[in-house]
């Protein structure tokens, strides 16, 4: 089978995006196979024409090439630097709860 070649596309198509959760479930959604969500933080996608297509962003990718668009931006957006701080604030605050949670269903080991 002779090699395809890959050609430089542009987006056509706003995306919705939402930061991960940490320890969620991603099995619905494409993640890379180098791609560790747990570490890196970054944030599931999806197309708004089908959302059923959800794709996990890595958060230096995110940073880099996506910005708000005008609606997002009349709502506080999901890029910048404090939206990222807040973000991390509230995830460490998620990760204290899976915590609390599985010590609780644990059996003490």
């Amino acid at each position: 089978m002779k090699p395809v070649e890959y050609k430089r596309y542009f987006a056509k198509v706003e995306i919705e995006a939402r930061p991960y959760v940490y320890g969620e479930n991603l099995n619905r959604v494409a993640v890379g196979d180098d791609v560790d969500p747990r570490a890196d933080m970054g944030m599931v996608a999806r197309y708004l024409h089908e959302p059923s297509l959800m794709f996990y962003v890595p958060r230096n990718v995110f940073e880099q090439c996506y910005e708000p668009s005008d609606e997002e931006e009349v709502f506080g957006g999901v890029c910048g630097e404090e939206t990222w701080g807040a973000l991390e604030e509230r995830v460490a605050a998620l990760e204290k709860v899976v915590e609390d949670v599985m010590l609780m269903f644990s059996d003490g080991k």
